[in-house]
């Protein structure tokens, strides 16, 4: 009886071809092996990762008071990092300014618009770096000063500070 029969004939055989077809017939077999070991535990991963989302959605996760359990987020606060970045000029933006107490996380590669203080303007935004895990300022997080000018000429009037130049936002002019 053969147990297998290719072209190099049958694997029972006692021809010059027969060591290197049960060779062969091994690497065959161990690759198999191999494949069914692997999908089986990609398989068994998956599965697992499945039955945890399934208990603790990433919803809950993301608004925990807590550190989130998952690592899909940055570990930072962005509330935190607005308050304790100085020189920015940043703040948070209204619908996140009114919540009381609960951190404002992102999730990996997710960007945030800021505001700008009152004086200034821009587009801040930051950005949760996926390789780091922590969140980083994007290009266009700068918040420049508004530079008013100078105050309008008025007949019969004329500026008492006319040595300055430019005026910023909330400062006054008297004639």
């Amino acid at each position: 009886d053969c147990l297998c029969r290719c072209r190099c004939g049958c694997f029972g055989e006692e021809d010059g071809g027969s060591a290197s077809s049960k060779r062969w017939a091994g690497r065959v077999l161990s690759v198999l092996q191999l494949c069914w070991y692997t999908g089986m535990c990609i398989l068994s991963c998956w599965i697992s990762s499945a039955v945890i989302f399934f208990l603790v959605p990433v919803e809950w996760d993301l608004e925990a008071p807590t550190d989130a359990w998952y690592n899909f987020t940055c570990a930072q606060d962005v509330s935190w990092l607005v308050e304790n970045t100085h020189g920015m000029n940043w703040m948070l933006p209204p619908s996140q300014a009114t919540s009381t107490g609960k951190p404002w996380r992102l999730a990996l590669c997710q960007e945030a618009s800021l505001s700008c203080a009152p004086g200034y303007s821009g587009s801040p935004a930051v950005v949760c770096n996926p390789s780091t895990g922590r969140i980083e300022a994007s290009t266009t997080a700068v918040c420049e000063q508004v530079r008013c000018g100078l105050p309008p000429d008025l007949s019969h009037a004329r500026p008492s500070n006319i040595a300055q130049k430019t005026f910023a936002p909330g400062m006054s002019v008297r004639y």
